[in-house]
């Protein structure tokens, strides 16, 4: 009970007994202080008192207004930290406010960065159910308070509470969201539109977001070659891969098992394509940079530089161009053909027209790109010296032997001088002079500089990269060349696997393993291996790359091939006939491939006796020359000929699909993306050459 007969310190006392110096336990002054009598009263009672903080003054609504706009500006769109932002007020404006006051008014504009947990569990259960259960659907962009919430912060808030991102979380999908929570869905080119997912009791909040897409700049349209809409490639992206997770182990994840009831029993298949994360994560800073931004700002260029890049290397050739373009005609209305940039773009673009089969587009492309890099760089330039090895690549591919191997040598010597035997440079230089070399029959050149860039990508990048697979297909395909089939198969039934667990079955580089696989199996005489893998690789062919694309028709060449070495000439005619036809008109008639193919017909005429016919093909392409002996026109004449078609050392070749894409820019080499996911920064960083 309080004794009321005992007087209280007043508030001045207290404070002067906050200011007294503390006595140490065995002090004199303790001492003293114990031989005072306790019936006599004391000021100080009891232990002292904390000072209270001083109390900030109140800083009205309206005197923040005319600093609200620049306080946004340097904390949310330039991410000043608050007390840079705080320093920069006093020194611009004189303005005075304590960070607490900073962050409250901040949170009542609602412009705060922080996600509170309730609005970051209603992200993580939505997008979850997203990529779950509705991944038809297309995924979903969340922002809060109109800020984008990026995926790696929702990535580390799941793996901070434990959340597998193969499971459902949390309660029903139909949960009640909290009201600064906004989604929508993006599609394929980042184009957001309104989520479906949005509940009847939380409609979607248009405001703020909607005025921030109106900026964003519409789909360009271009007339010229390098900008034209890619119209004769009509490929679609390859199917993605499919994983199979249990649903008892979904449900036994959620914090209410029965929620999940809805799912029924069974596995549940989920589509997963190659770097998928990284796309999104990359799809989200593109909408974040372009509503801030707009499309002519460098971090914007950076972003879709890599994107595209991203879709090459899943093997979806239509989305990297239509991404591809958009920089390419930003950079160059800002700032013309002669920025570095701008050459990379263009250099890029025409890689991509030979991915997509266009290599008379592409070669003219590579040769403009080439001399802007000449007389911008010089020479001696890394990014010169890549160009003459995408340019020779393309001669490489259209039989142009000799000219590709005159541009080869000469750089992998300057290449070598400035970077070094294991540069990305000079082994991809070495890389496309093997396959030259392969073409002019120099097989044991080609062998030793194939070893040494596997071992060199396997060591630098390790056994799943890009570079190192088709590294493996490469080297598989030079021991087919060199009948070291053992060799052969099991070096490219590594690299299908791997292209095949990790990319899928329809990606390129899936289809070039399996091609060359086919091509072991026929040079085996394991034919209907080889005819069930082929048929297998020309549907995928015509889906993913198109009916006229050259590696679909160098598939069906080879098919053509199995047919004619099994004597089974009706098919071989009826096939070979489509494919020539083609050839003649999407490649020319002297391309090696057009060649090729005109001998198996023209000697499958004379096995049927269309002797007309055969005349006709035989005076067309100059029978006899490289690509095949002469062709018997007359029934005399097949008995003589009929040892040389039995002769392995007069089969025309098979055909080989060559495109393997060098001098990839999008990957390692110039340049090197980074993104830093702390600061929010977007750059290339360039290599110094």
């Amino acid at each position: 009970m309080e004794n009321r007969d005992t007087p209280r310190s007043s508030p001045d006392q207290r404070e002067n007994a906050e200011d007294a110096p503390q006595l140490e336990p065995n002090s004199g002054d303790a001492k003293e202080l114990g031989n005072i009598p306790f019936d006599q009263p004391m000021d100080l009672m009891g232990p002292p008192t904390r000072r209270r903080k001083r109390k900030v003054a109140t800083i009205p609504a309206q005197d923040w207004e005319p600093y609200k706009a620049r306080i946004i500006e340097l904390h949310v769109k330039l991410k000043y930290k608050l007390p840079e932002v705080k320093q920069i007020l006093e020194d611009e404006h004189g303005f005075v406010a304590e960070i607490r006051q900073y962050r409250t008014r901040i949170s009542q504009w609602k412009m705060d960065k922080n996600v509170k947990p309730r609005e970051m569990a209603a992200i993580v259960r939505k997008r979850q159910q997203r990529k779950l259960i509705e991944p038809e659907r297309g995924e979903l962009v969340f922002s809060v308070r109109g800020q984008v919430v990026e995926p790696p912060k929702i990535d580390r808030w799941m793996k901070g509470k434990n959340i597998p991102q193969s499971f459902l979380f949390g309660a029903s999908p139909q949960a009640s969201t909290p009201s600064d929570v906004d989604w929508r869905t993006i599609s394929e080119r980042s184009s957001p539109t309104p989520s479906s997912v949005a509940t009847p009791t939380q409609p979607f909040d248009h405001g703020d977001m909607e005025e921030r897409m109106a900026s964003l700049s519409p789909a360009i349209s271009v007339g010229r070659m390098i900008r034209s809409p890619s119209s004769t490639f009509n490929g679609q992206s390859p199917a993605p891969i499919y994983r199979t997770i249990d649903r008892t182990e979904i449900a036994g994840a959620t914090s209410l098992a029965p929620s999940s009831s809805h799912l029924g029993p069974g596995p549940l298949t989920i589509p997963y394509r190659y770097r998928q994360t990284e796309e999104e994560s990359l799809k989200v800073r593109l909408l974040y940079a372009e509503s801030l931004h707009g499309l002519d700002h460098a971090e914007t260029w950076t972003i879709l530089a890599a994107l595209s890049a991203l879709y090459q290397s899943q093997g979806r050739y239509r989305l990297t161009g239509e991404t591809l373009r958009r920089e390419l005609e930003s950079r160059q209305r800002v700032e013309g053909d002669t920025s570095t940039g701008t050459i990379i773009a263009m250099e890029r673009l025409a890689q991509l027209l030979s991915y997509q089969g266009d290599d008379s587009k592409a070669e003219e492309l590579h040769k403009r790109t080439l001399n802007l890099a000449k007389n911008v760089l010089g020479s001696s330039h890394g990014i010169t010296i890549q160009c003459k090895i995408n340019l020779a690549a393309v001669l490489n591919n259209q039989g142009q032997i000799d000219e590709a191997m005159g541009v080869l040598e000469p750089s992998l010597a300057l290449a070598k001088a400035l970077f070094g035997e294991t540069n990305e440079v000079v082994l991809q230089n070495k890389f496309c002079l093997a396959e030259v070399y392969m073409n002019k029959g120099q097989l044991l050149e080609a062998e030793e500089m194939m070893v040494f860039i596997l071992e060199t990508r396997r060591r630098n990048y390790g056994s799943e990269h890009d570079y190192t697979l088709i590294s493996m297909i490469a080297l598989g395909n030079t021991y087919n060349q060199q009948r070291k089939f053992d060799k052969a198969e099991a070096l490219l039934l590594e690299a299908f696997g791997r292209c095949q667990a990790t990319r899928g079955e329809e990606h390129p580089d899936t289809l070039k393993a399996l091609n060359h696989l086919a091509r072991t199996y026929i040079l085996t005489n394991r034919w209907a291996q080889a005819e069930s893998l082929q048929l297998q690789i020309i549907e995928s062919q015509k889906k993913v790359l198109g009916s006229e694309h050259p590696s679909t028709l160098i598939g069906m060449a080879n098919l053509g091939y199995t047919y004619f070495c099994q004597r089974r000439f009706i098919e071989t005619v009826e096939l070979s006939v489509t494919v020539l036809e083609t050839c003649r008109r999407v490649l020319r008639k002297n391309h090696p491939l057009s060649k090729s193919i005109a001998w198996r017909l023209a000697w499958s005429y004379t096995e049927l006796g269309r002797w007309e016919d055969a005349t006709a093909l035989s005076e067309e392409f100059g029978f006899p020359n490289d690509n095949g002996p002469s062709v018997p026109t007359q029934p005399e004449q097949m008995a003589s000929q009929q040892s040389a078609l039995n002769s392995q050392e007069l089969q025309p070749p098979l055909a080989v699909d060559m495109n393997w894409g060098f001098g990839d820019f999008s990957s390692d080499i110039f340049p090197s993306f980074s993104f830093d996911f702390d600061m929010g920064v977007f750059a290339p960083q360039f290599q110094a050459f």
